[in-house]
């Protein structure tokens, strides 16, 4: 799939045969029907002019009929939320404000959760958020709580890279990345 226009294409979610493309600069997330891989079909965009997407994409998760996103840049923390049963047609369900400090550099879903993990900044550590998502649609989520390393043997600025769950939802792994290029991988219960 390349449309041409220069599209730096970060991300990617194939769900069946659709797929999720997200745009790194300023071409939102396309959604494409791959039912012949030799002939991929846009079906529709999701950007700031259809479904009030963003038109820069670091990170996307979908989940059911909803296209979850956030921005692509240390200058926005907000998390939007898209419905794109229709794809041609996207529409606007809500923004989601972390309580995260700075950004959230990445996201997952684990049955009606929804697990970010955030960037941090020079006086914090960057936090994992956990919010249940279970009625998305027609209410706002709601934190269930919060996974932050405040040990004094964690240097301020560590950030939560990416996280990822469980199957069981008892245990949380958290890869830091830090200023200096190292970083390790944290497990919480």
């Amino acid at each position: 799939y390349n449309p041409g226009g220069n599209i730096q294409f970060l991300e990617v979610v194939v769900i069946g045969s659709r797929g999720y493309f997200g745009s790194g600069n300023t071409h939102g997330v396309h959604i494409v029907d791959l039912s012949n891989p030799y002939n991929p079909v846009l079906l529709g965009i999701v950007g700031p002019s259809s479904g009030n997407g963003f038109h820069s994409i670091h990170e996307m998760v979908v989940w059911g009929n909803y296209l979850i996103q956030n921005f692509n840049g240390f200058t926005n923390k907000i998390i939007k939320v898209i419905n794109i049963s229709n794809p041609a047609n996207p529409v606007f369900v809500r923004d989601i404000n972390p309580t995260e400090i700075n950004w959230v550099h990445a996201m997952h879903i684990r049955g009606n959760k929804m697990y970010t993990s955030g960037w941090g900044n020079a006086a914090t550590r960057g936090r994992t958020e956990i919010y249940d998502i279970t009625n998305i649609g027609t209410q706002a989520p709601t934190l269930l709580g919060y996974i932050e390393d405040t040990s004094s043997n964690v240097t301020a600025g560590n950030s939560m890279h990416s996280s990822w769950s469980s199957e069981d939802g008892n245990y949380l792994y958290s890869a830091r990345e830090t200023a200096n290029g190292t970083g390790d991988l944290r497990v919480y219960n």
